[in-house]
């Protein structure tokens, strides 16, 4: 088990690293049919699947961008989601009339980002360290608006989370 978990969660791409607790540490990488690397790229997909419970299923990171450029069409592609987390004027996003919060899209995003880890991330680690902005996007954004909405997308983890 590792000590600690930190993640960059960005606007654009996401790294994750652990570390041991002695001085050691790692960067998660990602492997996919057309990626590879540590950057997951911050972006979910969604497509309706009637096999699936509530008829939405969904990817995230490279697998998000491979399955819209398969399907185009059929799917709808969320980038930069990010990017809304201290607008108060950004209350959920319609994705096949169903409704999403920044936070629900938050924790799909960081349970893909686990399932793709290949097993690096099965385990809890104690802590959670996750860089937050200097400043936030938009023309009025709400600083403590975003830190709740951060709070609540990381609550999917159920170990201790600090921003940094």
């Amino acid at each position: 088990m590792f000590e600690a978990l930190g993640l960059d969660f960005g606007t654009t791409n996401t790294v994750a690293a652990i570390a041991d607790g002695a001085g050691g540490s790692e960067l998660i990488e990602f492997q996919s049919k057309q990626a590879a690397g540590a950057t997951f790229r911050s972006a979910l997909c969604f497509w309706e699947d009637g096999a699936v419970v509530g008829g939405i299923d969904s990817e995230a990171g490279p697998w998000a961008i491979e399955e819209f450029l398969e399907t185009p069409s059929d799917c709808r592609f969320v980038q930069s989601f990010k990017s809304v987390v201290a607008s108060p004027s950004f209350e959920r996003a319609l994705i096949f009339n169903r409704p999403m919060r920044f936070e629900d899209m938050g924790q799909l995003f960081l349970r893909k980002l686990v399932s793709h880890a290949r097993g690096k991330l099965d385990d809890r680690p104690r802590r959670v360290i996750v860089g937050r902005p200097v400043e936030y996007a938009g023309a009025q954004p709400d600083s403590d608006l975003a830190r709740a909405r951060y709070r609540a997308m990381f609550r999917v983890c159920g170990v201790e989370v600090r921003f940094v």
